[in-house]
């Protein structure tokens, strides 16, 4: 039951790409003990049955590459966005700051 509650608690934590490489090493491994199994009788189809962790292990490094590209282009987007906004309050504040040097010069006279 240990492994279910390691498996729920990375569900509960949203480690979604930790959940996606369990899930890409246990169809590799099964997989590739089940063509291992077949390959004592038929080597042919046994090495023929060798594509699937192969097709696996492909797709899982085309999901993490994606999966890095779709959130390395969000998290720019939201850095974007929170410059724009910042920008009237960054310009706020230079303005005040210049006012406050301003008011200190006339006070140093």
């Amino acid at each position: 039951m240990s492994v279910v509650r390691y498996f729920l608690h990375l569900y509960q934590e949203k480690k979604q790409v930790a959940l996606l490489a369990w899930a890409y090493a246990i169809i590799m491994v099964i997989s590739t003990l089940i063509a291992g199994l077949v390959a004592l009788f038929d080597q042919s189809l046994g090495v023929g049955l060798l594509i699937v962790p192969l097709i696996a292990l492909v797709a899982f490094s085309v999901n993490i590459l994606m999966w890095a590209m779709v959130r390395f282009i969000i998290e720019s987007a939201g850095i974007r966005m929170a410059e724009k906004h910042a920008a009237p309050l960054r310009k706020l504040g230079h303005e005040a700051t210049r006012i406050a040097n301003k008011s200190d010069k006339h006070e140093r006279k």
